[in-house]
C-alpha cells in the first residue's frame, strides 16, 4: 500500500515539475514561467554584453585605424591612390558565444581562441565586402528591423560581413570614400550632428563625412627619428641652456653672471655638467644658437618733413626666412594643413557650415582657386599682430612690437609660445610727436608714411614671393610651393587706422572696413559696401590737381600715403583687418564699465569700498582663474588677470 501511494505521489510531483531550457533545472509549475523569463533575460544580456565588448574592440581598432589615415591623408605622407589596410587583435574567449561567427567569411571562429586567430586582417579598400552598409561610398541608415535584432543575438546571413552588424550609420574607413561631392550631394540617411568636410578640388582629396564624437583634430605625433636627444644643443649641456635662459631672462649683467658663476662653481665643485666659466662662454653659446633663427638687423627708414629729413631705425629680423625655418621643422610637419576646407555640420535637414580654422573659411578657399594652375602651389597664410600701446626695448632703442603666425599651423602651436608660436619680426620705430604739429594733417600723414615704410621693409621678401612662389622641401619631405598673402591684421582701432590709411573718428568715413557715413554708425540695421582695395590705390596714384585730389580721398576718409601691402599679391589689407579681442573686450568694453563703477564706490565712502573689497575677497577659488582680495587697489597690465576679473 505504502509503495503504491510513494509512486502515485512520484507520478504527480513529476507531472508538476519542468526542465528549464536555459539552466536545465527542474522547476515547479508554479515558479516556472518567472524562472525561465529571468534565465532567458540573464542570457540575452550575457549575449548582449559579449557581442557589445567584441563590437567595441572592433569600433575601437577602426576608430584608430581611421584616424591614423586621416592625419596621413591632411598632412601628404600617404598618396591618396594609396590602398591602406588595416590590422588589428580582437581577444577571443573560446568558451563564450561569438556573435560575429559567420562560417568561412568571419575571421572569428567558435572554439578559437586569440591565441590561435592571432589578428584578423580586413582589407577596408574593397567596398563590395560591405554590401549593406555603402552604397556608392554614401552612408545608410539602420533599418528598424536591424536595431531591433541588434538588441538580441541572431546569427547573421552567411553573405554578410562581421561589419554589417556594427552601426552601419557610423562612416566606413577613408580609402572607401566617394570622390569629392558638392554640398548639395548630401549623403542619403546621415546621421543628426554628423559632421563634412570638403575640400578644394585642387587637393584631390575626396570629401569625408565623420561621426561628431569621431570629428577631431588629432593630429600625428612627430617621429622619433627626427626628435634631437640633445635639444639643448648647441649648448654643451643641457644645464648650460638653462642657465643662459635663466640670466637672458633676469637681463643680468655681465659681473653679475660672473658673480654667479663663481658662487656655482664654488658649490657643485665640478660634479654638475656646466661648463660656463666667464660671460665670455655664455655670450659664445648665445651666438650659436642665434645662428639656428633668422636674426635681427637694423635698417633704416627715412621721410621728409617741411624740407627736412628724418631717418628712423627700424630693427627686424627676415619674416620670410622665419617662415621657412618654421615649414622645413619635422616637428612640425604633423601640424600644418596645405590644403582648404569646407567643414559642415549635419542639423537632421541639412548640412549647415561651421567655420572653425583658418584653412576653414572662404579666404583659403579663394586662394585655392586661384593657384589652382600648379599642382603644388598652396596658399601660405600670415597672422600679423600690432600694438602701439606696447613698447619694446632693444637695446638702447625703443619700438612697437610686431609679432606673426603661420595661418597653416595647428591653432594650439601658432597660439603657442614654444616652437611654431608667434615671433616678434619687427620694432616699429617710436616717432615722438611734436607739440606744435600732432593735430595737423601733414604731420599725421608724415606719420603714416614712416609707419608703412617700415612694414615695407617687412614685407619685401613676403612681396617677392607672392608674385614667383616659393619651392621648398617641407618638414614631410614633400616639395611644395608656398604663395603667402597676409591672411589676418589683428590690430585695434588705432593700429587699425594706420593700416587701412584712414582718418579716424573724425573722418567722413571712419570705419576701416566699409564706406558707412560717419553720422550712421549707430545704426546698426543699414548695410554699405566694403572699402575697395583696388580703388583706393587707383585714387592715391592719381595724378590730379592736389585741391581735387584731397577732396576725393577726404570724401571717404582717406590719407594720401601708399600702402605697404599693396606689393602683396592676392591681399587685401580691408578684409584682413581683425578686431583685437584684448582691446575690443577686455581692456575695451570692461574697463568702460570697470572704471565709472571704481568711481562709483569710491564716492560712497570708505565703508562701500571695504564691503566691495570683502566680497570680492569671499569669492571662492577656481581652476584657472586668478583670485583677487581687493577691487579699489588693482593695478596690473596682464591679460589672463583682466580676463579672470570680467568673468
Amino acid at each position: 500500500m505504502s509503495t503504491a501511494s510513494e509512486l502515485k505521489s512520484s507520478r504527480y510531483h513529476s507531472s508538476l515539475r519542468r526542465t528549464c531550457e536555459y539552466c536545465q533545472k527542474e522547476w515547479d509549475s508554479k515558479g516556472y514561467t518567472r524562472h525561465v523569463t529571468a534565465c532567458q533575460k540573464k542570457a540575452e544580456l550575457a549575449a548582449r554584453s559579449q557581442q557589445s565588448k567584441v563590437e567595441a574592440e572592433i569600433q575601437d581598432g577602426l576608430r584608430r585605424h581611421k584616424k591614423c589615415v586621416r592625419a596621413q591623408l591632411a598632412s601628404g605622407s600617404m598618396p591618396h591612390n594609396e590602398q591602406p589596410q588595416m590590422s588589428y587583435d580582437v581577444p577571443l574567449n573560446s568558451d563564450a558565444v561569438n556573435p560575429l561567427d559567420h562560417g568561412d567569411l568571419s575571421p572569428f571562429k567558435a572554439g578559437k581562441s586569440a591565441a590561435q586567430l592571432g589578428h584578423c586582417d580586413w582589407p577596408l579598400n574593397n567596398p563590395s565586402q560591405f554590401p549593406s552598409s555603402s552604397v556608392n561610398g554614401d552612408v545608410q541608415s539602420p533599418s528598424p528591423d536591424s536595431q531591433a535584432s541588434a538588441e538580441v543575438q541572431v546569427p547573421l546571413a552567411e553573405t554578410q560581413h562581421p561589419l554589417d552588424s556594427i552601426n552601419t550609420h557610423r562612416q566606413p574607413s577613408i580609402d572607401m570614400l566617394p570622390p569629392p561631392i558638392s554640398p548639395n550631394d548630401q549623403p542619403q540617411h546621415p546621421s543628426i550632428d554628423d559632421i563634412k568636410v570638403e575640400y578644394h578640388a585642387g587637393a584631390q582629396r575626396p570629401t569625408v563625412v565623420f561621426a561628431f564624437e569621431d570629428f577631431c583634430e588629432e593630429r600625428l605625433q612627430p617621429d622619433p627619428s627626427v626628435l634631437n636627444d640633445k635639444p639643448w644643443h648647441p649648448f654643451n649641456s643641457r644645464e648650460d641652456f638653462e642657465f643662459a635662459e635663466l640670466v637672458h631672462k633676469a637681463q643680468m649683467s655681465q659681473d653679475m653672471i660672473n658673480r654667479l658663476l663663481k658662487l656655482m662653481q664654488k658649490v657643485n665643485s665640478g660634479q654638475s655638467g656646466l661648463t660656463f666659466s666667464t660671460y665670455a662662454d655664455v655670450r659664445q653659446a648665445w651666438e650659436k644658437a642665434s645662428l639656428f633663427y633668422p636674426m635681427f638687423t637694423k635698417s633704416t627708414v627715412s621721410a621728409e618733413y617741411k624740407k627736412v629729413n628724418y631717418e628712423f631705425d627700424l630693427h627686424h629680423r627676415s619674416l620670410w626666412d622665419w617662415i621657412v625655418s618654421q615649414v622645413q621643422d619635422p616637428k612640425l610637419a604633423s601640424s600644418f594643413h596645405w590644403d582648404a576646407q569646407r567643414q559642415y555640420k549635419y542639423d537632421g535637414t541639412r548640412w549647415v557650415r561651421f567655420y572653425e580654422q583658418p584653412w576653414t573659411g572662404d579666404m583659403f578657399w579663394d586662394e585655392s582657386d586661384i593657384l589652382s594652375t600648379d599642382t603644388e602651389g598652396k596658399p601660405l597664410g600670415i597672422i600679423l599682430w600690432a600694438d602701439k600701446t606696447k613698447l619694446s626695448t632693444f637695446g638702447t632703442q625703443k619700438g612697437h612690437p610686431i609679432v606673426a603666425r603661420i595661418a597653416n599651423l595647428d591653432e594650439k602651436v601658432r597660439n603657442g609660445i614654444g616652437v611654431g608660436g608667434g615671433r616678434i619680426v619687427g620694432l616699429v620705430p617710436v616717432i615722438e610727436d611734436d607739440t606744435q604739429e600732432k593735430s595737423k594733417k601733414p604731420y599725421i600723414d608724415w606719420k603714416n608714411a614712416i609707419y608703412h615704410d617700415a612694414f615695407r621693409v617687412l614685407l619685401e621678401q613676403v612681396a617677392q614671393h607672392s608674385r614667383t612662389g616659393y619651392r621648398v622641401r617641407c618638414g614631410d619631405s614633400c616639395l611644395r610651393t608656398l604663395y603667402p598673402f597676409i591672411h589676418i591684421v589683428s590690430a585695434d582701432y588705432e593700429e587699425q587706422c594706420y593700416f587701412a590709411l584712414i582718418r579716424g573718428l573724425h573722418g567722413n568715413r571712419p570705419c576701416p572696413i566699409c564706406l558707412v557715413p560717419k553720422g550712421e554708425l549707430s545704426d546698426l540695421s543699414s548695410r554699405h559696401p566694403e572699402r575697395s582695395e583696388e580703388h583706393v590705390q587707383e585714387l592715391v596714384e592719381r595724378k590730379e590737381g592736389k585741391g581735387a585730389k584731397e577732396d576725393s580721398l577726404k570724401l571717404l576718409g582717406l590719407r594720401a600715403v601708399k600702402n605697404a601691402f599693396w606689393p602683396v599679391l592676392r591681399t587685401n589689407i580691408f578684409k584682413s583687418l581683425s578686431f583685437n579681442c584684448l582691446h575690443a573686450y577686455l581692456l575695451g568694453l570692461f574697463l568702460h564699465l570697470l572704471r565709472p563703477l571704481k568711481t562709483i564706490i569710491a564716492d560712497l565712502g570708505r565703508k562701500a569700498q571695504t564691503f566691495v573689497d570683502q566680497s570680492l575677497n569671499a569669492v571662492p577659488s577656481w581652476s584657472g582663474l586668478t583670485r583677487f582680495s581687493s577691487l579699489t587697489h588693482l593695478d596690473f597690465n596682464d591679460r589672463s588677470k583682466w580676463a579672470a576679473l570680467s568673468k
